[in-house]
Parts: C-alpha cells; sequence; structure tokens
C-alpha cells in the first residue's frame, strides 16, 4: 500500500469509534488517521520524527510551526483535518525563507517532503481553506527515513 491510498485510510478512520474523555470527537479522530497513516509510512521504511501536533484553526486561518530536522535524511511530513475540514494545505521553507515543498492541492491530507544535508530548522505554514464548522482540528505527523 503506498501513499496515494492515504485518502482511503483517512476516510476509513473518521468512522473509527470515538473512546478518548480527555479529547472532543475531533481530536479523537484526527489522533485516529495520524496513527492509521503512521503505520502505512513505517511500511515503507519511515519512523515518527518528534511529537505529533493537534491543533485548531478556524477558515481561512494560518498557523507556522517550527520543524527543526537532521540533515541525511528523508522527511514526510503529513497533515490531516476532520470531518468538517474540506481542504488544508501545507508550505515548508527551509531557514533562508526559501520553499522547499508544498502541498496546496484541494484535499485534506497534505503532504510535504524535505532532504535536508545539514541540520537546519524549517518553517511550515498551516493554511485551513475549507471549515464548515469551526474551528476544524487538524494534525501534523513528521516521518524520517
Amino acid at each position: 500500500m503506498r501513499l496515494r491510498n492515504l485518502g482511503v485510510l483517512v476516510a476509513l478512520g473518521a468512522l473509527l469509534p470515538l473512546t478518548s474523555s480527555a479529547q472532543d470527537q475531533w481530536e479523537t479522530e484526527v489522533r485516529a488517521q495520524l496513527t492509521m497513516i503512521e503505520a502505512l509510512v513505517e511500511s515503507e521504511g519511515y519512523t515518527r520524527y518528534g511529537n505529533v501536533t493537534v491543533d485548531s484553526m478556524r477558515d481561512d486561518a494560518t498557523d507556522t510551526f517550527t520543524v527543526r530536522l537532521q540533515g541525511g535524511h528523508n522527511y514526510k511530513i503529513i497533515g490531516v483535518c476532520d470531518t468538517d475540514c474540506g481542504d488544508i494545505d501545507f508550505v515548508i521553507y527551509d531557514e533562508d525563507g526559501d520553499k522547499i515543498d508544498e502541498d496546496v492541492s484541494t484535499d485534506d491530507v497534505p503532504i510535504v517532503s524535505v532532504s535536508p544535508r545539514w541540520d537546519a530548522k524549517y518553517e511550515l505554514r498551516v493554511k485551513m481553506y475549507d471549515c464548515t464548522q469551526n474551528p476544524c482540528r487538524y494534525g501534523i505527523l513528521q516521518m524520517q527515513d
């Protein structure tokens, strides 16, 4: 199974039972999707790098995160959002402000890839384009080869 099948897995993750009382149903949904994606990407030789981020954002809002990556590795940074979200995008910039990769497709599973040659800080910009019930929950998973 390859990354192109993420949409199917994400849709299935939305159907999982909601079991956590400390998290709301949307955060639980996002975490379930990330768990399934992590298993898929691990089957391609990647491991989780850093912590999973789960946050919320209103329609047309933007969040920015600093991501520290190690040189000599390949990374996939993958996002998901809850069922009230139809489109979320990622753009990643290097320490000089140059765009490295982007996923601006009209979908709710953005994926950007980075292969730094040296340890550096990157800036990940997350843009919520289609949230029908504000705020929408979203999650970010960093995977390293």
